[in-house]
C-alpha cells in the first residue's frame, strides 16, 4: 500500500567481545549481508580482560581485539560496528567481575537504554543475543543474554534470537 512503512531490514548482534562474532555468528552476519539485510554489530567490551602469549608491540590487547574485530566484521559484510564504554569482566571468580565498569556489572536495563540511544536512527528486524547460559556461563556472555532481552524491549525488534553453542558437540 502506499505510504505503508517499509518492513524493517536490520538485525543487531549483541557480542560480549571481538571474536565472539565469528565464533557465534559469523556465518549468520555473512548470510543477512547476503540476502540484503542490514546488520549491526555491537560489542559489549574490547576484550582486554582476554589470555594472550602474542607480542602485541605498543598495542593493549583491548585496542588488538578491536582492529581484528572490525576487520573480521568488514569480511562479514557488517554495515556498522559499535563498541560500548565497559571493561571485560574476566573469567567467573575473578577479581575484575565486581569492576564498577566492567561489563557484567551493568544495569542491562542502563546499557539497553544506552544502545536505543545509539542506534535511534535504526529499525530493527531482530535482535540477537545469546542464550541463559550465556552460551557457556562467561559473566559477560551471560550480561549479553539479559542486556538483548531488555534491548529488544526497548527497541521495540519483533524478533530476538539467541546464539548458543552445542555444548554436547563441543564436549
Amino acid at each position: 500500500m502506499t505510504g505503508d512503512r517499509p518492513a524493517p531490514r536490520t538485525i543487531l548482534c549483541l557480542h560480549a567481545h571481538p571474536d565472539d562474532e565469528a565464533m557465534l555468528t559469523g556465518a549468520f552476519l555473512a548470510k543477512a549481508h547476503a540476502c540484503g539485510l542490514r546488520t549491526i554489530v555491537v560489542y559489549g567490551t574490547r576484550g582486554e580482560a582476554g589470555e594472550t602469549g602474542a607480542d602485541l608491540g605498543a598495542e593493549t590487547l583491548g585496542q588488538r581485539r578491536e582492529r581484528e574485530a572490525v576487520a573480521a566484521c568488514g569480511q562479514l559484510g557488517v554495515d556498522r560496528i559499535e563498541f560500548l564504554d565497559h571493561v571485560d569482566s574476566g573469567m567467573a571468580g575473578t577479581a575484575t567481575n565486581g569492576a564498577p565498569d566492567a561489563f557484567a556489572a551493568a544495569d542491562p536495563g542502563t546499557v539497553a537504554a544506552d544502545v536505543a540511544e545509539l542506534l535511534s536512527d535504526e529499525d530493527l528486524l531482530a535482535v540477537v543475543g545469546y542464550d541463559a547460559n550465556g552460551t557457556y556461563g562467561h559473566p559477560d556472555h551471560l550480561q549479553v543474554n539479559r542486556v538483548a532481552e531488555a534491548m529488544a524491549r526497548h527497541l521495540g525488534a519483533p524478533w530476538l534470537l539467541d546464539a548458543t553453542y552445542n555444548l554436547s558437540l563441543i564436549h
